[in-house]
């Protein structure tokens, strides 16, 4: 987890990405078929929606709602902490 950095992909600038520790606190698909997860920062610092990169939408999604089921936290890989950013990577934590 340490080698990933966050990518740059906007011309504006954008808050920092990174690696954080986060709560899901909601998810699932929209009408378009795309994923979307709400996530919590365990510090309380933003909880906000983000979207999962397409190639491995289901499988961040199942993370996700294992996650909440065992009601444990991720680690999460943003590019950006501004909402409707991507998630890059998902790990169920310990």
């Amino acid at each position: 987890m340490d080698n990933w950095q966050a990518p740059v992909t906007q011309e504006a600038p954008a808050a920092p990405g990174g690696w954080f520790n986060c709560s899901v606190t909601a998810g699932g698909p929209i009408e378009n078929g795309q994923i979307w997860l709400r996530l919590r920062e365990v510090g309380g610092q933003w909880e906000r929606w983000y979207s999962p990169v397409s190639l491995v939408q289901k499988e961040m999604l199942a993370t996700a709602l294992t996650a909440i089921t065992m009601g444990v936290p991720v680690a999460a890989a943003l590019s950006t902490t501004d909402e409707w950013g991507p998630i890059e990577r998902l790990y169920i934590l310990p």
